[in-house]
């Protein structure tokens, strides 16, 4: 079940409305976005899913939706999780994968990191990546001609 919760500004204003849910077991592949409602009473809702939009191939079909779902639910962002490659799907609504705040093997290279989201009082969302990283990692092309050792190739590695 979706639920929802308050989020307040250090003023004590109400800023937004949260909503997520638990999976109930480990891989959920049933589409659980069609159960997100938008309270009408918010100033602004935030929809939280670990889910796959629009069938990505890479990545198991976890809570798969589609993207004209998502943007046409009344939601004003989605912060989407499950797919670790950074991407914006949409704006206005936005619909966004942050990716993951760190590359955990040789095939998830660049910049990790999270999104720093300002929502303007006219409901604009700026968004602005900030790197979390502390190993990135990169595949370079490196020649090797001229290398006489290993131990030449692995100074060049490190260079």
């Amino acid at each position: 079940q979706v639920e929802h919760s308050p989020a307040y500004r250090k003023d004590g204003e109400l800023a937004a409305y949260v909503y997520g849910m638990s999976y109930g077991a480990r891989a959920v592949t049933d589409n659980i976005a069609r159960g997100y409602r938008p309270d009408p009473e918010g100033p602004y809702h935030i929809a939280l899913l670990h889910g796959n939009v629009d069938g990505n191939p890479a990545y198991d079909p976890y809570a798969p939706c589609s993207l004209t779902e998502l943007a046409s639910s009344g939601f004003d962002y989605w912060a989407l999780g499950h797919i670790h490659t950074r991407a914006v799907l949409h704006t206005y609504p936005h619909v966004v994968y942050p990716g993951n705040t760190q590359g955990r093997h040789f095939r998830e290279t660049g910049a990790k990191g999270c999104y720093i989201v300002d929502v303007k009082p006219s409901r604009e969302a700026e968004l602005t990546f900030v790197a979390l990283d502390t190993v990135r990692w990169e595949r370079i092309e490196a020649s090797i001609e001229g290398v006489e050792n290993e131990q030449a190739m692995l100074d060049l590695l490190e260079r």
